[in-house]
């Protein structure tokens, strides 16, 4: 039964793959919302939390949003409600019946008015325009299948082997909740349009494993699970863990603080802001371990991050739990 579960995992990871390949480049025109896209995103973000919708409902939902806004260059469109149809849309691909919000609900909960006809409108113009064929392969369709090899028992830990089994369960959810982190982040950043969904997912597994001090940073078994070498990874984990840098300036101990221009939009508790999922990833799991040597009382978050060979810390503080 575990062979076939695998044999169909590697089946459905080679689709993705396949239908990665023949997706159409975004020509950059999404650069006209400025800031809307970001405000988008965090919104999206907000709801999926609330109505407890999949991740990949999010990020197809981010997917459409873009592609749209690219081909039409953000003009004729209100954003908003764009927003709103590209999420129902995807919760329609993507979850059970029973948990895809209703419109109605989404819209008074948003304090926005828009009338059905107005909806209905935009979701034929939307799958009009992809042709009513939406599954876009993004970066959290990729997870599960990545995570697989993201933790095995020859990787140390601070130089340290772990192999009974509640320390290894501990570091693979503190490792979750990281890669969890970088895929929000990939999310709000428009540089990573650039990169494959799959070389997305990849480089938050690879960026996680270098913040937590896993070594090797990338395992011959990641790289014949995604078939990336270290080189291909490099620049988007790069990029992945700069935006970690500048984050966790803004997390400490008793808070966040963020800068004057983004606090409208970066609430330190709301679920849409990235410093949150920052927050979230780099929190215990375990938090009634916090004496136990090698677990909680050995992990601090220490981030070491080595660029033109100068090796500076990044974050050095345990972070309190902020739910």
């Amino acid at each position: 039964m575990s062979e076939m579960r695998c044999d169909l995992a590697q089946d459905i990871h080679d689709t993705l793959k396949t239908k990665e390949n023949t997706m159409l480049q975004l020509m950059g025109n999404g650069t006209v919302l400025g800031g809307w896209r970001r405000q988008v995103v965090d919104t999206l973000a907000s709801i999926r939390q609330k109505y407890q919708l999949n991740a990949t409902a999010q990020h197809l939902a981010v997917c459409l949003f873009d592609r749209f806004v690219d081909q039409h260059r953000g003009r004729h469109v209100d954003h908003r409600l764009l927003a709103i149809c590209c999420l129902l849309v995807a919760s329609k691909f993507e979850e059970r019946e029973e948990k895809i919000p209703k419109f109605k609900t989404l819209v008074e909960s948003m304090e926005w008015r828009f009338s059905a006809a107005e909806y209905l409108e935009m979701e034929i113009r939307l799958l009009s325009e992809f042709h009513w064929d939406i599954g876009f392969p993004t970066a959290a369709h990729f997870k599960d299948y990545y995570m697989m090899e993201a933790f095995s028992a020859r990787d140390t830990v601070d130089g340290r082997i772990y192999t009974d089994q509640d320390h290894r369960n501990y570091w693979f959810i503190l490792l979750d909740k990281y890669v969890d982190y970088f895929l929000e982040t990939s999310l709000q950043q428009e540089s990573c349009l650039v990169f494959k969904p799959s070389l997305i997912t990849a480089a938050c597994i690879a960026a996680s494993r270098f913040c937590l001090k896993i070594r090797p940073t990338w395992t011959i078994e990641l790289q014949m699970r995604t078939c990336f070498s270290w080189g291909y990874v490099a620049p988007c984990v790069d990029f992945l863990l700069q935006c970690f840098g500048q984050d966790a300036k803004f997390v400490t101990q008793d808070g966040f603080h963020v800068p004057h221009v983004r606090r409208k939009v970066m609430r330190r508790n709301d679920p849409g802001s990235r410093h949150y999922y920052a927050a979230c990833a780099m929190q215990n799991p375990f938090p009634e371990s916090r004496n136990d040597p090698g677990s909680a009382g050995q992990s601090p978050v220490s981030v070491v991050y080595d660029e033109h060979q100068e090796v500076y810390n990044v974050a050095t503080q345990q972070f309190q739990t902020w739910l």
